[in-house]
């Protein structure tokens, strides 16, 4: 049977942690839920069923991987830290009979393989508290195995549901934005604050939820060239269309990228960071081929999230977010 003492609680995580001579680690973002009202909302917000599969990515010391399993079918929960995973496999999870906890780095795991095989065939719910500084890796991850799960719902870092949800025209609206709703329909469902957390983090937290579309949203477009499209111009917030889009990349001429915003109807004065995701539909559909023939290397990189997640924050560092000088 599962571990009796309840995981939501400051000082049972404390004791657990004291006793097995662990310290939550930074690099992997262990800070645990503590608190059982919030912990209910990320269950809650997945719509679960009884004959649900559902996947756990981080379950640290399984606070929520208890709630998930009282209320579906089967559980994979994937842990990379090998003394998580004994605590979960020997103590908290023991007895279990519809959790399997899996030793590996998500982002390395073969989901092909493993998701059908702990969970059976179909698409199936997402509910976690994942690691803050794998946040986009994640989610672009789990969007581009969109055959494989049908909604997520994700605890992350604040400003970075703020990113997730972002209208154009807003500081927070950036390529992020525009590569999840190419894949899904994102909503926030509830504020998190630091303190629901032990060790408690520098920042506040949000629970967002994804709804996972069957195929991506705009058919027949082609998938890499908007994501250079949309790369490039987020590149360097402050440039206008005209020329950011001859920069990697696109690395188009000045020309191509005027005739294409013209034909396309776009005023090349504009920022990227205020054409809506059809518009930038449209603009890729009319689109020259990239020049850079280090083009698709660059979008498959960025697609791993790291560089996605890059491009917003240099821009950020530089002071070129919308509406500054």
């Amino acid at each position: 049977m599962p571990h009796p003492a309840n995981l939501t609680t400051p000082s049972v995580v404390s004791t657990i942690l004291r006793r097995s001579g662990l310290r939550p680690k930074h690099r992997w973002g262990q800070n645990f839920l503590v608190d059982a009202e919030l912990l209910q909302k990320v269950v809650d917000g997945g719509d679960l069923s009884p004959d649900d599969g559902v996947l756990e990515i981080g379950p640290g010391l399984g606070a929520l991987t208890q709630a998930l399993a009282a209320r579906v079918r089967q559980v994979l929960a994937v842990e990379i830290d090998p003394e998580l995973y004994a605590i979960l496999t020997q103590k908290t999870l023991a007895g279990v009979p519809n959790v399997r906890v899996q030793h590996q780095d998500f982002l390395q795991a073969d989901l092909e393989l493993l998701v059908p095989e702990v969970l059976g065939p179909g698409r199936h719910p997402v509910v976690a508290n994942i690691p803050y500084s794998i946040t986009s890796p994640v989610v672009i991850r789990l969007l581009e195995h969109q055959h494989l799960f049908d909604r997520i719902v994700l605890m992350v870092q604040k400003e970075v549901a703020d990113r997730l949800i972002g209208a154009p025209g807003t500081k927070d609206y950036g390529s992020l934005t525009v590569f999840v709703h190419l894949y899904a329909d994102a909503r926030r469902v509830a504020m998190v604050p630091r303190t629901a957390f032990l060790p408690v983090p520098d920042v506040d937290s949000s629970i967002v939820r994804l709804d996972v579309l069957s195929e991506p949203r705009f058919p027949g477009l082609d998938t890499e060239h908007y994501l250079a499209v949309v790369h490039s111009a987020f590149r360097q917030r402050r440039k206008n269309l005209a020329n950011a889009l001859t920069g990697p990349p696109l690395s188009w001429t000045r020309e191509q990228a005027l005739t294409t915003l013209a034909a396309a109807g776009i005023d090349p004065n504009r920022r990227g960071e205020t054409l809506t995701p059809d518009e930038f539909a449209h603009l890729t559909r009319l689109a020259p081929p990239c020049n850079s023939p280090q083009s698709h290397q660059v979008t498959k990189r960025s697609r791993k999230g790291r560089e996605w997640n890059q491009v917003d924050a240099n821009a950020e560092e530089a002071g070129e977010s919308f509406g500054q000088d």
